[in-house]
């Protein structure tokens, strides 16, 4: 029986490419899984953030309780910005979706209650 905790080896896999390639810029090392956080918060399957948390347990620099509460608050802090952020483009995008809106379409507001049918 596989350990509920297990990442799937392909995000394993995904996560190892992403750190190796990060490596690779001016970023460095130390950033990949913030970038990835960003990334996976902003993604249709925000759940991964989970699997991120549970890869990086993996890791030998975070293998002491004091760099394990290290790692879990720049990743709170991380996610607290990156979800403001999140919130904040669906607001924006409301409103250019409600300035957009054609005129003639109906909407629930302009709905009556006592309205017959046919009748908007």
């Amino acid at each position: 029986m596989a350990d509920q905790f297990e990442v799937p080896k392909p995000l394993v896999e995904l996560f190892e490419q992403i750190e190796e390639n990060i490596a690779l810029t001016q970023l460095g090392s130390s950033k990949w899984y913030m970038i990835t956080l960003a990334a996976l918060v902003g993604s249709n399957d925000p759940d991964l953030c989970a699997d991120l948390y549970t890869h990086l347990l993996t890791k030998p620099e975070f293998s002491t309780p004091e760099q394990r509460q290290e790692l879990v608050r720049r990743l709170r802090e991380g996610l607290f910005k990156t979800i403001s952020v999140v919130v904040d483009l669906l607001l924006y995008k409301v409103c250019v979706e409600e300035q957009k809106q054609d005129p003639t379409v109906t909407t629930r507001n302009a709905i009556r209650p006592d309205a017959v049918p046919g009748d908007l």
